[in-house]
């Protein structure tokens, strides 16, 4: 009798224990809530969950010099941090223009022991004038190129150049309209003097008329009148020397400010 009893109760708590599993499993959320209440999970943490894509913010960087890049130091999407090196340029053209000043020095030095080993003296004196200026070319060569790399890593002393090539441009200016006031000047006195002989032959033609006992002595200062000419020829060789400083200080001036307004060019005197 308690057999047919016990029956009936054990199938009707598997009908429950199966509907609850099904109510669990179709409500993963009910049976996590059952879990809380009970102390057997931690609550859920409340969230959205969702798919997409995430852009990063890109700058856009580039050198203040232009040349070819022979070098890569960090990949695409690597971290950096300020003063790194990201791309080396190529100097290749620049160290080859010192290495080449280098050969020649070495070449004039190697002749002048030559020479030296069995010479006669003038041949020594040749071959040491060929080492200083093989000296001179090798020195100024790497002067030229450290004055263009100081002016790439110091645009300010770039500024410095054209405020002093602009007061010398204005003081050439300054020459050159003095220079040309004292060729007119001199211009004014030699019409004078050239006046001035003229009459001057006219009179010696009458002078010479008169009889001799009786003939007046010429006019004076014949010695300073003969200067005027020498000084007409120096005003203009002074207009021109102060032109030919105009000119080059113009030069001078154009070209840091092309070098100011494109940066490349500094490069490019590197590279040559």
């Amino acid at each position: 009798m308690k057999r047919q009893r016990i029956v009936p109760i054990v199938a009707a708590a598997a009908v429950i224990v199966a509907a609850a599993g099904g109510y669990f499993v179709a409500s993963p959320s009910a049976w996590h809530q059952t879990l809380t209440a009970l102390k057997l999970a931690e609550p859920a943490v409340a969230g959205i969950t969702a798919s997409g894509f995430i852009e990063a913010e890109e700058i856009r960087i580039g050198p203040e010099v232009g040349g070819r890049i022979v070098e890569v130091s960090v990949a695409e999407g690597e971290q950096v941090e300020a003063g790194q090196v990201l791309v080396r340029l190529d100097d290749t053209l620049a160290q080859a223009q010192v290495e080449v000043a280098q050969a020649g020095l070495e070449m004039a030095q190697a002749r002048l022991a030559q020479v030296r080993a069995g010479a006669r003296p003038e041949r020594i004196r040749r071959a040491e004038a060929a080492l200083a200026q093989a000296e001179t070319a090798c020195d100024g060569a790497y002067q030229a190129w450290q004055d263009a790399l100081a002016l790439i890593e110091n645009p300010q002393e770039l500024d410095a150049q054209i405020a002093l090539a602009e007061a010398q441009l204005a003081q050439a200016e300054a020459n050159l309209r003095q220079a040309e006031a004292l060729r007119d000047a001199a211009e004014i006195a030699k019409d004078a003097y050239d006046s001035a002989m003229e009459s001057l032959e006219e009179l010696k033609e009458e002078l010479e008329t008169i009889p001799e006992p009786l003939r007046p002595p010429l006019p004076g200062g014949q010695l300073d009148f003969h200067l005027i000419p020498n000084a007409y020829w120096r005003s203009w060789v002074g207009v021109n020397a102060a032109e030919a400083a105009c000119d080059g200080a113009r030069r001078a001036l154009s070209l840091l400010y092309a070098m100011r307004s494109d940066p490349q060019q500094l490069q490019a005197q590197v590279d040559a």
